[in-house]
């Protein structure tokens, strides 16, 4: 048996239509070349400091939508992974 070229797919959920579209074809490769899968959801937290240092944010909004966006970010790994789990494939989320 020839040896796959890749062992690992990773994935980046930002929540919009083409990343799904991006998850679903990652879940296929997966399951096709049988590698490891990887989603990741990554939120600026840096941005969101700058923005309170420059006062456009105070520290307690800026912890409120850092936590809405862990909460999405949350939700469309989630969602990701049921995805895998329905095509039999596991993804790990980060």
């Amino acid at each position: 048996m020839i040896k796959p070229l890749f062992q690992n797919v990773v994935i980046l959920i930002n929540g919009s239509e083409a990343s799904i579209h991006a998850a679903q074809y990652g879940i296929l490769l997966s399951k096709l070349y049988h590698c490891n899968l990887k989603a990741v959801y990554v939120v600026d937290s840096a941005s969101l400091k700058q923005l309170t240092m420059q006062k456009f944010f105070v520290s307690d909004e800026s912890r409120m939508y850092e936590d809405s966006l862990r909460a999405d970010g949350n939700r469309y790994l989630d969602y990701v992974a049921d995805l895998g789990k329905s095509k039999g494939v596991k993804i790990e989320t980060e």
